[in-house]
């Protein structure tokens, strides 16, 4: 078979056919221990070195009589130790990552991918492309530097069943990720070009347009019209902003206050070693939120939108339109005076990552109103505009809102006053809380099912919680505290609707009683 040429002019093996990754990849997978390595020998050595290096203090320190030569000899054979060790590490891992290399092929062919690897203990892993759920790109730091980028094939299942190619040239990869969703049946998650002679709108749009095996016209690797970047400085401040964070920080003020006042004896600062754990779980969270959501940027390709983000670790998302389930805005408390806002969205074929968490998807870590706006014009082009403020700024008793009754003010004293629901002709809607608020927006098509809950106290009082049943994801499309009789009456409505919607039926006219809650000063 004749290779097929890539846009950097190198020719490259189909996919069909047996191929190696990139040189460097098993260098840049073990990139990280050889550094470990190289810390823990510095480590050992550290006051030699610097005695080495002629430090006042370190040189010969605390040497009786003539033993400064003996040490001095002890040093220099030291140091050949180590020089030694070190190359005889670095020709282990050299080797090792050569072997590593050479075993280690892949294809896609028989209507699957392939992953062989291993010298030692051989493996051989298959994902039938009927399984992928999703084709996504990853950049760690190393990878970064070196112009290199991961594959992962995310399959149905947990984090093991997915299959990373460690790792392939920027252009290689984007071709691959490409012919995989093109293979696997979604073309869908690729943008569409623009007509011919059209310009591609944004500001990373561009880049020559390669052919695609099959006569397919290949989208170039940045293209897409740019919805929103978020600054880092605003994610940084945001990230500041978290209950926990504020809570520590407002501890160790006053800790400190009481101790420079006199108030307390030098016992307050022995609270501090056991603050560490407390410290290092809110800080690695605040951390490892910083460093996933970095460098946003939100790109609209026309049928799905694509995000990237990553401090560290670069990786591309792609989410089709059509597969969006729910969308939640959500501010919470501390994000009320600045007036920032984040969406998030469930999707389907959603998976469970390592340990059993939700990956969860954000299309908006932190934003104005504006933000917000924008990015759910192109999520949902049908939802109008001013349903989705009535939804963020409302309160009880704006039209077409039904909202909870007040006997509910005993079970919610602060937000019930918000809380309700409305209805469009695409989508349900629902809006809750008050010191953190939520407006949630679930397609008629899209709800799977139904369910009505009542406790103890709601019983009491009449009351009920409705909750639409969404795909595996972190929005909750819920309404807490909802009249009985009115919460029955919505179910049987939005079953109605839900069942037109599925069917792409044509709407039938609803009710008097249902007519009340729609948008139709909007046009709907």
């Amino acid at each position: 078979m004749i290779p097929v040429v890539a846009t950097s002019g190198k020719p490259v093996l189909p996919l069909g056919e047996w191929q190696r990754l990139h040189p460097l990849s098993p260098l840049i997978r073990g990139g990280v221990f050889f550094l470990a390595f190289i810390g823990f020998v510095v480590a050992q050595w550290w006051e030699r070195l610097l005695g080495a290096l002629g430090v006042p203090g370190y040189r010969d320190r605390d040497l009786p009589g003539d033993a400064g030569g003996e040490v001095t000899d002890a040093l220099e054979l030291g140091w050949l130790v180590i020089v030694l060790g070190a190359t005889a590490v670095l020709l282990v891992i050299v080797g090792a990552a050569w072997l590593s290399w050479r075993f280690t092929r892949f294809r896609v062919a028989d209507g699957q991918i392939e992953l062989r690897r291993g010298w030692v203990f051989r493996q051989h892993r298959q994902v039938p492309l009927a399984r992928v759920q999703s084709v996504e790109i990853t950049r760690p730091v190393l990878a970064r530097l070196t112009g290199l980028s991961a594959v992962v094939v995310r399959s149905a299942g947990s984090g093991t069943s997915h299959l990373p190619l460690e790792f392939l040239g920027q252009s290689r990869a984007l071709e691959v990720r490409d012919r995989l969703l093109e293979l696997a049946g979604m073309s869908d998650e690729v943008a569409r070009l623009p007509a011919v002679g059209a310009e591609p709108a944004g500001e990373l749009a561009g880049g020559p347009v390669a052919a695609a095996p099959g006569g397919a016209t290949r989208v170039p690797a940045y293209g897409g019209r740019v919805i929103l970047q978020v600054p880092n400085g605003r994610l940084f401040l945001a990230t500041i902003l978290h209950p926990g964070s504020i809570l520590l920080g407002a501890m160790a003020v006053a800790v400190l206050a009481f101790y420079a006042a006199g108030e307390v004896g030098a016992w307050a600062l022995g609270i501090f070693p056991g603050m560490i754990p407390v410290v290092i779980g809110v800080g690695a969270g605040r951390v490892r939120e910083l460093l996933r959501h970095g460098n946003f940027v939100l790109a609209d390709l026309g049928t799905s939108v694509r995000a990237t983000h990553g401090l560290t670790e670069l990786t591309t998302t792609m989410v089709p339109l059509h597969r969006i389930q729910a969308v939640e805005v959500y501010q919470s408390l501390w994000w009320r005076w600045p007036k920032w806002w984040r969406i998030r969205i469930n999707v389907a074929g959603a998976k469970l990552v390592d340990g059993g968490g939700i990956t969860e998807t954000v299309v908006l870590p932190v934003g104005t109103i504006e933000d917000a706006q924008r990015i759910c014009a192109v999520l949902d082009p049908r939802l109008p505009g001013e349903a989705l403020l009535a939804a963020l700024h409302g309160m009880g008793g704006d039209p077409h809102w039904v909202g909870v009754p007040s006997r509910a003010r005993q079970l919610d004293p602060w937000g019930y006053r918000r809380a309700g629901y409305a209805v469009t002709a695409d989508s349900v809607i629902f809006r809750r809380g008050w010191f953190s608020r939520s407006a949630v927006v679930v397609p008629h098509a899209r709800i799977q099912s139904m369910t009505l809950a009542q406790g103890p106290m709601q019983r009491f009082r009449d009351l009920a919680t409705v909750q639409l049943v969404s795909t595996l994801g972190p929005v909750r499309p819920r309404l807490e505290h909802l009249g009985t009789a009115e919460a029955e009456f919505f179910l049987a409505e939005q079953a109605a609707r839900s069942s037109v919607a599925r069917t792409a039926a044509p709407i039938t006219p609803l009710s008097p009683c249902m007519t009340r809650v729609l948008f139709s000063g909007l046009g709907l």
